[in-house]
């Protein structure tokens, strides 16, 4: 079993990205601190607007706290402001 893992985090140490939205996806990964969720981050720009991602990632970044926490409930307030508990990251 910890063959696999190691297979799996291996693979994600060596990521190259071969288009620009995969670029922003390792970038945004990176800059959050959250690399073990880079495939996530390249899912999320398959779906939304470039735009939206990167205004999510400044509201993160200019948040306190878990940046990567911050990140998710930003895209989830604007993304579905219905839902939203808490508007303390886009406020």
């Amino acid at each position: 079993m910890t063959s696999i893992l190691n297979q799996v985090a291996e693979a994600q140490s060596h990521f190259e990205p071969a288009m620009p939205k995969e670029y922003l996806a390792l970038q945004i990964a990176r800059k959050l601190n959250d690399l073990e969720h880079l495939r996530h981050y390249l899912v999320l720009l398959e779906h939304y607007p470039e735009e939206l991602i990167v205004r999510c990632f400044h509201l993160a970044i200019n948040s306190n706290g878990n940046h990567a926490d911050s990140f998710h409930q930003a895209l989830q307030s604007i993304t579905n402001p219905e839902n939203d508990e808490s508007n303390s990251v886009v406020n």
